[in-house]
């Protein structure tokens, strides 16, 4: 039973690998076969339309005696290299290199189009041994087998990308491209290493020409093939620039197509800067629904606000601030940092017409730059631009000039607020809470009251 078992699931793998070499068996017409190569190949096709195992033990035999009688047949050597291709892959009773023998006495023609058997290797490997020692070897020969092969080149960049080493994995991404410019999947895995290299960095904004390049290729694969990771991905790249009516005309084909946390975030904040209040409320409603969480709140507060709905709006707030304190220790769900409490005590200060003190209640220790700004509140005198002259990076300046904004309408300077609010909308980090903040404080009216 269990070698049964094991067998099936060799099948499923033959299948997929098959695939993924863009080798499709061709359907046979139900006709009596003539001679050893269409009884083989009948067969051979028959095994991957049903996936009987007896299929592809006759396929082997018929094109065994096939190859005995015309080894130099291109067709011949394509469906016997094919049916030993995946015998081996089902029942292991050879050693590889006979296939790989088999391999390289193709025709450079038949050879090119047909799987490698390294990509066997690879495929039964690594599920059980991802250590690089092992698996290095094996992509390498998959290269040096078929060069000139994009479906080896990307199996190579996937690699790299589970392994980190992105920049390998952009390279050969490249090459894969390169050799199938119109390939929907080469394209993605190239902007999404690219997007890889980004997330290194402290500040992922500070790689505007990077982020460029990534969105380049993702929106040439959701063009060419409009699935849902594709056109989510791609409006999240188009949000990062700042380009929001196309990353919200992505994100809404992707909401349609399937509707998750991911895409019900970026879709809410595309409407939100796009001044899409009311068209945000189904995807925030499914974030409270399914997370509810605090970033699902303060996007509805934001909508709200944006609609001028205020007393809804203060309505969120009071609702958040309460699962705040009876949930202090889900801290996953309701983390508080130094940037939520301030946002929240100016957000209600502006709600209820009080000017309440700065709050810096963390449910961490505030380190490094989020502690600048609780130091910062902490003093007695506010300097104007003392934030924006500490910040280090694009997130930091979006972050000190909203804050910067607060500290000076605590002043009573709503025109220096309003200036510095404008400055923060535009800045770079244009998916930081903040940003969001900015935006709907202006569309709002709040600081004119």
């Amino acid at each position: 039973m269990k070698t049964g078992f094991i067998q099936m699931v060799a099948v499923v793998i033959a299948c997929l690998l098959l695939a993924a070499c863009n080798t499709t068996a061709t359907k046979q017409a139900a006709v009596e076969p003539v001679d050893d190569l269409q009884a083989g190949a009948q067969a051979y096709a028959k095994f991957h339309q049903t996936g009987q195992l007896a299929e592809l033990q006759a396929a082997v035999e018929y094109l065994t005696l096939a190859y005995q009688k015309e080894p130099e047949s291109a067709a011949v050597q394509k469906y016997y290299y094919l049916a030993k291709y995946f015998h081996y892959i089902v029942y292991r009773d050879e050693d590889i290199d006979s296939l790989k023998s088999l391999y390289q006495q193709l025709n450079p023609l038949v050879q090119k189009q047909s799987p490698p058997p390294s990509r066997v290797k690879y495929a039964t490997v690594s599920d059980s041994d991802t250590s690089r020692e092992t698996i290095d070897p094996i992509v390498k020969a998959m290269i040096q087998e078929q060069p000139f092969n994009a479906g080896s080149w990307h199996a190579l960049s996937e690699y790299y990308e589970q392994v980190k080493d992105y920049w390998m994995a952009i390279a050969t991404a490249k090459r894969a491209v390169q050799l199938e410019p119109a390939n929907a999947e080469y394209m993605y895995q190239l902007g999404d290493s690219i997007n890889d290299v980004i997330q290194l960095t402290e500040c992922r904004y500070d790689q505007q020409h990077y982020a460029k390049a990534a969105v380049s290729h993702i929106a040439k694969a959701a063009a060419k093939s409009p699935n849902q990771l594709y056109l989510d991905n791609s409006g999240l790249q188009y949000l990062r620039l700042g380009l929001f009516p196309l990353a919200y005309s992505q994100l809404e084909k992707a909401w349609e197509m399937e509707k998750n946390w991911w895409t019900a975030t970026h879709l809410a904040q595309a409407a939100i800067l796009t001044g899409r209040y009311q068209e945000a409320a189904p995807a925030v409603q499914y974030l409270i629904s399914e997370a509810g969480d605090m970033s699902s709140y303060r996007l509805e507060a934001q909508r709200l606000i944006g609609l001028k709905q205020f007393d809804a709006a203060l309505a969120v707030v009071s609702t958040l601030e309460t699962k705040i304190e009876s949930n202090k220790n889900a801290k996953e769900k309701f983390y508080v940092s130094v940037f939520d409490s301030l946002q929240l005590s100016w957000l209600k200060s502006l709600l209820i017409e009080e000017k309440l003190a700065a709050n810096t209640y963390s449910t961490r220790a505030a380190v490094d730059w989020s502690k600048t700004v609780a130091d910062y509140f902490a003093l007695e005198n506010w300097e104007t631009d003392y934030l924006v002259l500490q910040s280090l990076n694009s997130c930091e300046q979006t972050e000190a000039w909203f804050y910067q904004a607060y500290a000076s309408w605590l002043q009573d300077d709503s025109a220096a607020a309003v200036e510095q609010l404008k400055n923060t909308r535009s800045s770079a980090a244009t998916l930081f809470t903040e940003y969001l903040w900015a935006q709907v404080l202006l569309d709002s009216g709040l600081l004119e009251h």
